[in-house]
């Protein structure tokens, strides 16, 4: 089977998210706070008002802390509902799951990267306006743009991807892949599953099935320990598929018998676990996230 050793990094963000606690509500209220007081100093709403000059850069940054704080509360709000979905037993604990099938990664990605590309949009909006009007030497008022450059082109970056995936969707859709087989999956087990999208997606397509594992890797001596997010693949495998006019295609899959079981939940990590499918070409790329279980009544078995 063709396992990965070293493990190869997927060039992907992975599904870690960061669980609120009380740093988390800490950093959410400063962040709301300091977004309003800002905000209602720019605008004049409180005892004296700043230069006008100064007072659009002041509501810009006002505006950006605001907008932090809310994507902060909203990722709160998110994490809250999952808990609340997560009151099964077994492998329907770890995730909510739905048996029938999965959906591909694109209503996440179109409905989270807005909030990000927006966040760093406005960072970059307020600290360039900074350097814009501050009061420094002619011969070197292009050094902090020439800082910024690569920031703008991470932002750049983002909104080309965004763009890709917005015209994939309308190209497309949202392909969906329904499990022929009732889930979950144990290791070693062959599984039917059942492609579901689009006319434009009939000819020949490309599966991947890969186990990711993400981890929190510390490195450095000093205290707190720095921690880098990896994800990578510890197996990959590939075949082709071939899709009917309709988009649709029923193929197998065999889940290797070293198999490690699924491991999702936030407050079990490090590290994540997981396996998806990817299915790609017809200017087409999705990943399709698979519940395999060693135990289905168990967590965190191998």
């Amino acid at each position: 089977m063709p396992f990965l050793d070293p493990p190869e990094s997927t060039g992907t963000y992975g599904r870690m998210k960061a669980e609120p606690d009380r740093v988390w509500v800490a950093c959410t209220a400063a962040a709301l706070i300091a977004g309003g007081l800002l905000t209602a100093l720019a605008m004049g709403w409180l005892p004296a008002p700043p230069p006008r000059q100064s007072r659009g850069l002041l509501l810009l940054v006002g505006l950006v802390f605001t907008f932090t704080g809310l994507m902060m509360v909203r990722q709160a709000v998110d994490a809250i509902r999952n808990r609340r979905r997560l009151t099964a037993d077994g492998w329907l604990a770890d995730y909510p799951w739905d048996p029938a099938g999965a959906s591909d990664d694109t209503r996440r990605e179109l409905r989270d990267a807005p909030w990000s590309l927006g966040l760093m949009g406005g960072f970059l909006a307020a600290i360039t306006w900074g350097f814009a009007t501050a009061d420094m030497p002619a011969s070197l008022s292009w050094l902090p743009f020439l800082f910024l450059a690569p920031f703008h082109g991470f932002l750049l970056y983002g909104v080309y991807r965004y763009a890709t995936r917005l015209r994939q969707w309308s190209r497309v859709g949202l392909p969906r892949l329904r499990f022929v087989t009732p889930p979950p999956f144990a290791p070693g087990q062959t599984v039917d599953l059942r492609l579901e999208g689009s006319a434009t997606l009939a000819g020949t397509l490309t599966a991947e099935l890969r186990c990711v594992e993400e981890t929190l890797v510390g490195s450095g001596t000093g205290r707190p320990r720095a921690q880098q997010h990896r994800v990578d693949a510890v197996f990959r495998e590939s075949w082709p598929v071939l899709a009917d006019s309709r988009g649709g295609a029923t193929f197998r899959v065999t889940v290797p018998d070293e198999g490690a079981s699924t491991q999702l939940r936030h407050d079990r990590y490090p590290p994540l676990r997981y396996w998806e499918l990817g299915i790609s070409g017809k200017g087409y790329s999705g990943v399709f996230l698979i519940p395999v279980y060693s135990r289905p009544h168990a967590l965190n078995s191998k």
